[in-house]
């Protein structure tokens, strides 16, 4: 498999996003991750993503779910849990509070 990229789009797309030496250090330290890893099974934890700024978290978990072969995503969100027809195979929408799916997990371990 090929180099994976993280942004499909430029990052000067991003809005509001200070794009410092700071950020394009852990930029470089996540796709370089992803990259060595991109064969091996990945799961992408979703919380509470929404549509200020889809294209910092949600579309990039999207898009990396679809192209990596051993990927999978859970998105818990109270108001946009849905996921894409083209990985729906390949990832599962929680629609709750996330303080409540904390809350039942946290009952698991007593």
């Amino acid at each position: 498999m090929s180099e994976v990229k993280i942004y499909e789009i430029s990052k000067s797309e991003l809005v509001n996003l200070n794009e410092d030496d700071y950020w394009e250090e852990h930029s470089n330290n996540y796709e370089k991750f992803i990259n060595d890893n991109k064969n091996k099974k990945v799961l992408f934890l979703e919380l509470g993503a929404g549509f200020n700024t889809p294209g910092i978290i949600r579309y990039p978990f999207e898009d990396l779910t679809y192209k990596l072969p051993n990927a999978f995503l859970i998105r818990i969100n109270d108001k946009y849990a849905s996921v894409p027809n083209d990985i729906e195979d390949k990832a599962i929408g929680i629609q709750d509070d996330i303080n409540n799916i904390i809350n039942e997990i946290s009952k698991l371990r007593k």
